[in-house]
């Protein structure tokens, strides 16, 4: 017997209900009707499965149900790992996922193709969703004349890449939800981003007319879209070279140029945190020693920790603001950005020690660790904007809530002022909390002691938090993703590491772990799931990220499994996602759906995946004596420098690496001699101390050397005053008649610095020459920049 909720898939239940609907065309009726209908006996048992194991709080996301709350429609997005997809699943339009199933059949028909790209969290999205995706005469035009696909673009970031360029190209409009129409070849020809819904009815009838009255128009358009797509993602580079490293001080130059002076960042509004960009201007600080770099990168990053596009209660980031000052966020939260911006905070702190960035690092990690964390370790994806019918309402604060969250007079008093309330209100009659003033400034004006001070803010935070999960939180994407667990599962290694955190350490392992066992399976990766549910197969990016998270782990513990993970990981992207022929590093696999593979070389609200492929291969160089990984990374970084060189700009992180990789990596742990090498920038109670170990068979030269033809091992900067070089040990090699004095296991350098108010200081040099029983590796340079 079918239960009340397989009864949706009934057509004498659907009757019922559009016969309620008096006042929709029985045109529209019979459209609608055939939405359930057309489904095979398979399919409806699938369809009727998955919602029958839906359990009783399960709340249907339609306005079409029937008075005991079964939904009226259910599609194929039912059966779905996306939460994005899901959020669709009871919406009159027939839906299909983005497959080859949903191509073909519009080449059977001879259909063009419906594409809506989004997200879970898109506020936008949502509205279109409600006002055109639930609306029956809408969606009766599009399941009568159309093959209609909801992408995910978090799920397949190669997809959205492909047709928001083409948005871009056919109507200058690009955001989410994208609005496309694609041949059953996927050759766009039309394109939009969020309609209204008259506007989109009526954009729906243009588009079907032409397809059916005039297929030239469609097949020009879809062509020159086609052509201009493949040359700006897909496009094959001659290979050239350039001076990386003047490439990069020139962009660093032009985003320096759009730098806004009074509130940070480098845009106007909408204003993002730019994170690529913040890596190349604190790594061409470093090596330039320019404090008006630094003090840009400074400014921007005070800016942010103090806005509203902070949450300063909570902790982490929201992905932009939509106003110059960094005051009003749009509240959505990705795990990318508190990754990305963990780990740009935690070296910013490194730089200057200044202990407010180390706040902010570690708010921002605890807030994922508390709000993100699946119970078995991994992360999920975003919060949504909305919460409780209105956007930003979960983070909004007028006095009555204050009051009642800090009964206290005090603490209500120190909120009241320090976030900004005395002010009035500053969004829909609400106030969204910030920092009109930094919280040392505070204290100064206020006379406060700082270490009450900061207890007692301490305080106040928790108090507020507490208060707030009280509220209807926004939702949840709990979907895992592979890319950005990577990102996360690094920044919480190297905060473990630089801020001697091991709880943060403990969880990258344990997320780490995770990854492996649930998302790889024979060779393949993931880049999704979802409760167990496995989502569409990774990226290059998912490749390069996770790697990468494992490279970093095993930096800190010296694990080798965490080095095996890496290099098996990053031996199966080479295999999917380089091209030996073409010498061209693609985004998608040789079997995406798509017309042609495309590439990801720009950064853009993330790093590029090849700007982080091309750190994977470098670092993995110094790691193994195998030459493929630095002749690869060689390749990559040559395909594109025409490219570069045009728009050295959109290419940051990447311009970054390659200064990392041929100019010296600044870090304070590096790996060198083929991985038989590790040497460890450390501060003691007497000041610089460079830890060197070698491995088993391995020496360097002493720094005082007996014959001059050797290369002595030395550390040098202007602001060394001595290095103290460790005691030498005699060796019999066979090409010298006497033993010469060589340094190996584990080594000390003790460095006294001269006393100096600089802020920056040029990086210390540390040259040797490595060798074994078997051979001598050519001289190497380290470079380490002092850090906190």
């Amino acid at each position: 017997m079918m239960t009340k909720k397989a009864l949706a898939f009934t057509s004498t239940l659907l009757l019922a209900y559009l016969i309620s609907n008096i006042t929709i065309a029985s045109e529209s009726k019979r459209a609608i009707q055939s939405l359930n209908t057309e489904y095979s006996n398979t399919v409806q048992q699938q369809l009727a499965s998955a919602l029958e194991a839906k359990d009783n709080n399960y709340q249907p996301r339609t306005e079409h149900k029937t008075p005991d709350g079964t939904p009226v429609f259910t599609n194929r997005l039912m059966l779905e790992s996306s939460p994005y997809l899901l959020q669709h699943a009871h919406n009159p339009v027939n839906w299909f996922s983005w497959s080859e199933e949903a191509l073909l059949k519009a080449r059977i028909e001879n259909k063009p193709v419906f594409l809506s790209i989004g997200y879970s969290t898109c506020h936008w999205c949502h509205v279109m969703e409600k006002e055109s995706f639930e609306d029956l005469e809408i969606a009766a035009f599009l399941n009568k004349h159309f093959i209609s696909i909801k992408v995910d673009r978090e799920q397949h970031p190669d997809v959205d890449s492909t047709y928001m360029t083409a948005a871009a190209l056919l109507s200058g409009h690009t955001g989410w939800p994208l609005t496309g129409f694609i041949t059953s070849q996927g050759a766009p020809f039309y394109a939009a981003s969020y309609l209204p819904p008259e506007q989109f009815l009526s954009f729906l009838h243009q588009v079907n007319d032409v397809w059916i009255n005039n297929p030239k128009a469609v097949e020009e358009e879809s062509r020159y879209a086609l052509a201009q797509i493949q040359r700006i993602k897909a496009a094959k580079n001659t290979s050239t070279t350039i001076q990386g490293n003047s490439v990069a001080s020139n962009a660093a130059e032009q985003w320096l140029a759009q730098y806004d002076e009074f509130s940070g960042g480098f845009s106007t509004a909408p204003k993002f945190p730019n994170e690529p960009v913040l890596f190349l201007l604190l790594d061409q600080a470093l090596r330039q020693q320019d404090d008006t770099m630094l003090n840009a990168v400074l400014h921007s990053l005070d800016s942010m920790q103090q806005g509203g596009i902070y949450d300063q209660v909570g902790g982490g980031f929201h992905r932009y603001a939509t106003d110059p000052e960094w005051l009003l966020p749009h509240f959505e939260k990705m795990l990318y950005s508190q990754a990305q911006l963990a780990r740009v905070y935690l070296y910013a702190w490194q730089v200057t020690g200044n202990p407010l960035y180390k706040r902010t690092t570690e708010q921002t990690l605890d807030y994922v660790l508390r709000e993100l964390r699946h119970t078995s370790g991994p992360f999920y994806s975003a919060t949504d904007a909305d919460s409780d019918g209105g956007e930003g309402r979960y983070f909004l604060w007028n006095t009555e809530q204050l009051r009642e969250a800090l009964p206290d007079k005090e603490q209500f008093d120190l909120a009241f002022e320090l976030f900004g309330l005395n002010e009035g209100s500053n969004f829909d009659g609400s106030n969204i909390l910030y920092l009109p003033q930094s919280l040392p400034d505070f204290t100064i004006n206020k006379q406060l002691n700082a270490f009450v001070f900061f207890e007692q803010l301490e305080h106040v935070q928790k108090q507020l938090l507490k208060q707030r999960t009280k509220r209807t939180a926004p939702h949840l994407d709990d979907k895992i993703i592979t890319a950005w667990n990577g990102m996360l599962i690094r920044s919480l290694a190297e905060a473990g590491d630089a801020l001697k955190k091991p709880e943060y350490i403990q969880a990258a392992n344990t997320a780490a772990n995770w990854l492996w066992d649930h998302h790889m399976s024979k060779g393949t990766l993931l880049r999704s799931s979802r409760e167990g549910n496995s989502g569409p197969e990774g990226t290059l990016e998912d490749y390069a990220h996770l790697a990468h998270a494992y490279l970093t782990l095993y930096n800190i513990s010296n694990n080798p499994l965490w080095l095996q993970r890496s290099k098996q990981l990053t031996n199966e992207l080479l295999n999917r996602f380089w091209s030996e022929e073409e010498a061209q590093l693609y985004l998608s696999p040789k079997s995406s759906l798509l017309p042609f593979r495309i590439k990801s070389s720009q950064d853009n609200a993330t790093i590029s995946a090849t700007a982080i492929t091309y750190e994977l291969l470098t670092q993995l160089s110094k790691r193994d004596s195998l030459p493929l990984y630095q002749a690869i990374s060689e390749q990559v970084f040559a395909s594109e420098a025409a490219a570069i060189q045009q728009s050295p700009m959109q290419y940051s992180y990447l311009l970054t690496m390659h200064n990392q990789a041929t100019q010296g990596n600044l870090k304070h742990r590096q790996f060198a001699a083929q991985g038989a090498l590790k040497a460890e920038l450390q501060h003691n109670s007497k000041g610089l101390q460079l830890v060197v170990d070698l491995a088993p068979g391995w020496h360097i030269n002493a720094h005082s050397i007996e014959d001059k033809r050797l290369i002595p091992t030395s550390l040098s900067a202007d602001w060394v005053a001595k290095a103290h070089y460790p005691e030498s040990s005699p060796l019999a090699v066979a090409f010298m008649p006497q033993p010469i004095s060589v340094y190996s296991r584990r080594l000390q350098f003790n460095i006294q610095s001269v006393s100096e108010s600089r802020k920056l200081k040029a990086p210390l040099h540390f040259r040797f020459q490595a060798c074994s029983s078997r051979q001598c590796l050519a001289p190497e340079s380290l470079y380490f920049t002092p850090m906190h």
